[in-house]
């Protein structure tokens, strides 16, 4: 078995599987649904313009704050998984982001939109990428750039699945369901 450390149990024997694996799945898992819903802004733009009358320049104002402001809190988030660890980060910005799109169902103003969306859902995002990567990094030593590259894929997977997926639930649901 192609482990990338060699681990051994109390018996002398390398075990069987190799948890690294399962981080690597998850981080997967993460950052396919995290990009993914993030590349699912397009399919929201013209029912949210449709409700509310906003120019196209406004609403789309809140995704490239988002976009900003993920690059501005990834550099935050990289030193606070160094301090705190990659478990309390990820999961922290995962409670953000999921509140950032949770509120985001019920806006009703513009400002809202930029609060939540482009405040709250970027720094959940920027907790997700440096976090996950550096620590699969730390699992492996042989293979470190094919597990890094799996978990990356997340993101191209994301955003060819979950895009998609968000326009039939709207056009079943409507966008704030």
């Amino acid at each position: 078995m192609a482990t990338s450390r060699r681990l051994l149990s109390p018996g002398g024997k390398q075990p069987r599987f190799f948890y690294g694996y399962a981080i690597v799945l998850a981080s997967f898992l993460i950052l396919m649904i995290v990009w993914g819903t993030q590349y699912s802004f397009g399919v929201f733009f013209k029912p949210v313009l449709n409700e509310f009358g906003w120019t196209r320049a406004a609403t789309s104002g809140a995704y490239s704050l988002n976009v900003v402001l993920t690059g501005f809190f990834g550099v935050i988030a990289g030193r606070l998984s160094d301090r705190f660890g990659p478990r309390l980060v990820v999961t922290f910005c995962g409670l953000l982001m999921g509140l950032g799109y949770l509120l985001m169902s019920q806006i009703s103003a513009i400002w809202q939109l930029y609060l939540f969306y482009g405040v709250l859902v970027s720094t959940g995002m920027a907790g997700m990428w440096v976090p996950l990567l550096s620590t699969v990094a730390r699992w492996f030593i042989k293979r470190r750039g094919l597990a890094s590259g799996i978990v990356a894929a997340g993101i191209g997977f994301g955003i060819v699945i979950i895009p998609p997926l968000a326009n039939q639930l709207i056009s079943r649901y409507g966008w704030r369901t």
